[in-house]
């Protein structure tokens, strides 16, 4: 199983090995960036039942403050701009400390962390 890990490059490899994959979840976004936890709850005993053993999984992690960077600059797109997602009015330092906060506001999109 090859988790795709938002921000982190994981479309050109969904790609190349579509070909060559038996199953995949592409959409919705909340199933296609399932944690690790949920497809051990949810997923794993479906595929595991038509596989006939457990998978190895893996998934591809990016440094961490780039992949906040990336996010970053994302969220300063003129199409999002005045949501609350938006990141066009704060620093980069405003939205690592957002992000570092307990309950981070909107524009640190939640749906899209990792578990820390």
């Amino acid at each position: 199983m090859f988790f795709s890990v938002p921000k982190t490059g994981t479309t050109a490899l969904e790609a190349a090995a579509m070909p060559y994959a038996s199953a995949a979840i592409l959409d919705p976004p909340g199933i296609k960036h399932v944690s690790v936890s949920r497809y051990q709850a949810q997923l794993a005993p479906f595929f595991e039942a038509r596989g006939k053993q457990p998978h190895k999984i893996m998934a591809i992690m990016r440094e961490p403050i780039d992949w906040l960077g990336s996010w970053y600059r994302y969220r300063r797109r003129d199409q999002i701009k005045g949501k609350p997602n938006s990141t066009a009015d704060v620093s980069f330092a405003e939205f690592v400390e957002a992000w570092l906060l307990d309950t981070p506001p909107r524009l640190t999109n939640q749906r899209d962390r990792p578990q820390r």
